[in-house]
């Protein structure tokens, strides 16, 4: 077992990294916005795609459980400045300036989220991350005009890699990247109220 002393040895570097990386290209994209005005926007697309990118890569190097972890949110920064086109000819000054500042607070929440992952290796002997995810139910799927819609809301939290077993009607689940587990089946028999059972 690894204790807390040789943990911080590990992972402060490592954190510390990742504020360097996010702070270098957040002071980046800041000096960018001064030359939203600039003719010269084709490179400077280009210029900002290879920062993207080298960010990312950068990030994913740092250690690998954390990457796989985070996966789906460092994929999400290329993924936004390839389908905004920021510099974009039919883009005004401002509507460029706000799409490279929705960059930066995407990077921002990465970096506390990374930060955080960090911190818990540190904390804990425990080899997993508490990772937490939105709970959304409604009332119903088929309204009527003036039936009233209700969204229930919550936060749950999840252990990895430590999943816990989930049985659906029956059948053992394997649990999405999202920490949801899913179950489909096709409706047959007569209409009625029918109980699928689940338990862990």
């Amino acid at each position: 077992m690894i204790h807390t002393v040789e943990r911080a040895k590990i992972w402060f570097p490592k954190a510390n990294e990742i504020r360097k990386l996010t702070s270098s290209i957040c002071k980046y994209l800041e000096n960018v916005k001064m030359l939203v005005d600039s003719d010269d926007k084709s490179n400077r697309r280009k210029e900002i795609a290879d920062s993207v990118t080298s960010f990312v890569s950068k990030i994913s190097s740092l250690d690998s459980n954390m990457t796989h972890e985070f996966k789906l949110e460092i994929r999400s920064l290329p993924k936004f400045h390839d389908s905004t086109i920021i510099f974009s000819s039919n883009l005004s000054a401002e509507a460029s300036v706000s799409l490279l500042s929705r960059l930066q607070n995407q990077i921002t929440i990465l970096e506390g989220q990374l930060i955080a992952y960090c911190d818990n290796q540190v904390a804990s002997n425990y080899d997993g991350y508490n990772k937490a995810f939105p709970l959304i139910n409604q009332n119903s799927n088929h309204l009527k005009n003036d039936e009233e819609l209700q969204i229930h809301v919550g936060v749950g939290f999840l252990n990895y890699p430590s999943y816990p077993r989930v049985y659906i009607n029956g059948d053992s689940m394997t649990s999405a990247d999202n920490g949801f587990f899913n179950y489909k089946t096709k409706v047959t028999g007569k209409p009625g109220k029918y109980i699928v059972p689940i338990k862990n």
